[in-house]
């Protein structure tokens, strides 16, 4: 069965090995077999899409504002968008942070959390330069097993829904 996102769930420590077998599955199963401006353009409307959806039943907050971003290591931003109006520079030093979360330990910035929490370590614990929390997900191509070559970032929600948002984008398109 996979793994639903809940506010329960996540932050429940009875579930935490739930939450990260079940991120362990999402990051196996959200592979790509290619890579170009065009598919993150299609992301990017995704990731748009969920996060109306949110806003419209009621699961997201009331006056949902997100950047996106689509960062490939070699330096290059395939896409750089935002959800409504209350976007801040907050808004992209936290996706920073998160992708450098992504780059450094290969999976998403939220699994990094869930298991940090999980041995009893502060989410902050990695520096200033990085963020444990939800909402960067790792860009893997099917068959390279060298690591992500670039992570997906959302960041103006609650952790959970950050990634979460990423996540279903991901599903309508693989």
């Amino acid at each position: 069965m996979a793994y639903t996102h809940t506010t329960a769930n996540w932050q429940d420590p009875t579930h935490f090995e739930e939450a990260i077998q079940g991120i362990k599955e999402q990051e196996q199963a959200l592979q790509f077999q290619t890579f170009d401006f065009e598919f993150a353009r299609k992301i990017g409307e995704n990731i748009q899409e969920q996060m109306k959806a949110l806003h419209e039943n009621g699961k997201g907050p009331n006056s949902a504002t997100a950047l996106i971003s689509i960062r490939l290591w070699s330096g290059l931003t395939l896409l750089q968008d935002t959800y409504g109006s209350g976007v801040t520079v907050s808004n992209e030093d936290w996706a920073r942070r998160k992708a450098n979360t992504v780059r450094t330990h290969g999976k998403s910035s939220f699994l990094v959390g869930r298991e940090l929490v999980k041995k009893g370590r502060d989410i902050n614990s990695l520096g200033a330069e990085y963020a444990a929390h939800g909402g960067a997900f790792p860009i893997n191509l099917k068959g390279l097993n060298t690591g992500p070559i670039g992570a997906i970032i959302v960041s103006g929600l609650d952790q959970w829904q950050d990634h979460h948002v990423i996540v279903e984008a991901l599903r309508s398109l693989i």
